[in-house]
């Protein structure tokens, strides 16, 4: 994070001076030689700027891709670990107020035990498709989360794009241990997304111990559930809804109960 505001004090710094130099000449110089002054000023400040760009580019994409090495696999086409996702923020756990923690300044909140903690490491010791509904904010990918890091560190862990999903298929056949992550399942449903037999891949036979973990806001798995009102959209919605009737579904609140506010 230092790195990427470092270059782009860099890159605001260049365009300052070359906006500066065609100001001053402006101000001090007749008209034909500030214009050739300024045009001198942009030159020099083009190329520095058009590679800061990039950096900064770059440095985006970068923190995109391998945030908690979430997309990383390795030249043996190796899957990074569940016990070495050390940020749920770039697994799509919502940021908290910062605070300080064991004097570090810190984004994640502390865990809160929750009411349906123990259905969800049942399902998650059980393996196969899960997953978890609720609101949003409800807590839902937190939930999975901790649940993984507890039961599953030494699982491989996939997290796919939603156009990833067939290009990850092969890593993730690989490991006899593994978990995909499909934060946010709508994303997932459209065309050439998650399907039944696609599923049943991820998953493998009984000699792999792999589970799928998807989230869901409330609305869209109503949606999906609903018959369609769209006659061209039938068939892809009925497959839709029966995956998602295939999964071990697990649905938490988003007001917290006692027990949860007082633990």
């Amino acid at each position: 994070m230092v790195g990427r505001v470092r270059l782009w004090i860099v890159y605001f710094v260049l365009a300052v001076i070359a906006g500066l130099a065609g100001v001053v000449a402006a101000i001090w110089m007749p008209p034909e030689r500030a214009a050739a002054v300024a045009a001198t000023a942009v030159a020099i400040t083009a190329l520095p700027v058009t590679r800061v760009s990039a950096r900064i580019d770059t440095a985006t994409r970068q923190r995109e891709l391998m945030s908690a090495n979430l997309y990383a696999v390795s030249a043996t086409g190796r899957l990074p670990c569940v016990r070495d996702l050390i940020d749920p923020i770039a697994l799509g756990v919502h940021a908290a107020e910062s605070f300080v923690r064991d004097g570090v300044a810190d984004r994640v909140a502390p865990f809160i035990q929750r009411d349906r903690e123990a259905d969800v490491h049942a399902a998650v010791t059980s393996g196969g498709f899960v997953l978890i509904v609720g609101e949003s904010t409800a807590g839902k990918t937190r939930l999975a989360y901790e649940a993984l890091r507890t039961l599953r560190p030494n699982h491989a862990f996939a997290c796919p794009t939603p156009s990833a999903l067939y290009a990850l298929l092969p890593a993730v056949q690989k490991e006899k241990k593994c978990v995909v992550w499909l934060d946010d399942l709508e994303r997932y449903l459209g065309a050439q997304g998650l399907t039944a037999q696609l599923l049943t891949q991820l998953l493998g036979d009984s000699s792999r111990d792999a589970l799928v973990i998807a989230t869901m806001r409330a609305h869209e798995h109503q949606q999906f559930l609903s018959p369609p009102t769209d006659a061209s959209t039938e068939e892809r919605a009925m497959r839709a809804r029966e995956l998602l009737q295939s999964a071990r579904t697990i649905r938490i609140d988003r007001q917290w109960s006692a027990a949860e506010r007082h633990p």
